[in-house]
């Protein structure tokens, strides 16, 4: 039985990854370098290229704290189609989302 789950569980894991053309998430280092009371604020990658993004509006007002606390401080990030995250040297995270762009 155990041996079963584990093949159902690869052939999930297989079919998932082949369905995203291999790439689940975006990862690398970044910065916060500017943050507005609305909740938005701009994220400049490694490679020079700055993105306005939005706090996730389910924590806004923790996060928007969180992210000027660290700003200017390098951040390791995770982006995904929907939610994104931000970790911050001494452990803080903050939740984010792309701008929808027309």
């Amino acid at each position: 039985m155990q041996i079963f789950r584990l093949f159902i569980l690869s052939a999930a894991l297989i079919t998932l990854v082949g369905g995203c053309g291999g790439q689940i998430a975006k990862t690398g280092w970044a910065r916060v370098t500017d943050v507005s009371p609305q909740g938005y604020f701009t994220l400049q990658y490694a490679d020079g290229k700055a993105e306005a993004k939005r706090i996730s509006p389910d924590n806004m007002p923790k996060d928007g704290r969180i992210a000027l606390k660290n700003m200017l401080a390098p951040a390791r990030y995770v982006e995904t189609a929907r939610d994104s995250t931000l970790t911050f040297p001494q452990g803080d995270t903050i939740t984010y989302q792309n701008l929808k762009s027309d």
